[in-house]
């Protein structure tokens, strides 16, 4: 694969990767995998916090805005960790 290729899941193939085509209108927009980080970020952080039990009390908008911050942070840093070379 060359630098600069952004691939997805197959369709057809469970676990295989192929690159997106973006004529065919099939390829994901910011927006939603920006959605998509912020969604698994709360997952985790609730998961976390479910583990814990009542010990931690934490506000609903708090952790809407930790996981925003954190899923935009790791899209980030994927983003910026691929190396040219």
């Amino acid at each position: 694969m060359g630098f600069g290729l952004v691939l997805q899941e197959s369709k057809e193939e469970k676990g295989k990767l192929e690159k997106i085509k973006t004529r065919s209108g099939d390829s994901i927009k910011l927006m939603e995998l920006l959605n998509e980080a912020t969604s698994r970020a709360l997952a985790m952080f609730k998961e976390r916090m479910a583990l814990k039990g009542d010990k931690v009390q934490v506000e609903e908008k708090d952790l809407l805005s930790s996981a925003e911050i954190l899923g935009m942070s790791a899209v980030k840093y994927y983003d910026l960790k691929q190396n040219r070379t």
